[in-house]
């Protein structure tokens, strides 16, 4: 169970996370082989549309007082069709960078 940060409970949070994660990556995968970001841009704009998704539907249920079951329910609904409608197929990612960070280790930069 998370909360939000006024403390109500929002019990369907993880409704629409997946969904939400398919949309970024989406757009992710979209920036790096179809537009040619760099890949460390691509990241950094994904990380600010999950930002910004995480926002709107937080002014959804703090300011506007719409459950967050119900925002969670519609922005698993508007997400997955979007992720649908803008990616359409699966996106083979060839940047090496970008794939390292799955089959090997970050550097230890901080000394932890």
């Amino acid at each position: 169970m998370t909360s939000s940060t006024l403390g109500n409970s929002n019990r369907c949070n993880a409704c629409d996370n997946g969904s939400i994660v398919a949309f970024v990556g989406g757009v992710c995968a979209i920036l790096m082989e179809r537009q040619g970001v760099n890949w460390i841009v691509a990241i950094l704009i994904a990380l600010m549309v999950g930002l910004v998704i995480g926002c709107w539907q937080g002014f959804w249920i703090a300011y506007v007082g719409i459950p967050g079951f119900i925002t969670t329910l519609a922005g698993m609904l508007i997400f997955r069709g979007l992720a649908t409608v803008i990616v359409g197929e699966s996106v083979p990612i060839t940047s090496p960078e970008f794939r390292a960070i799955a089959r090997n280790y970050l550097p230890n930069i901080f000394g932890w």
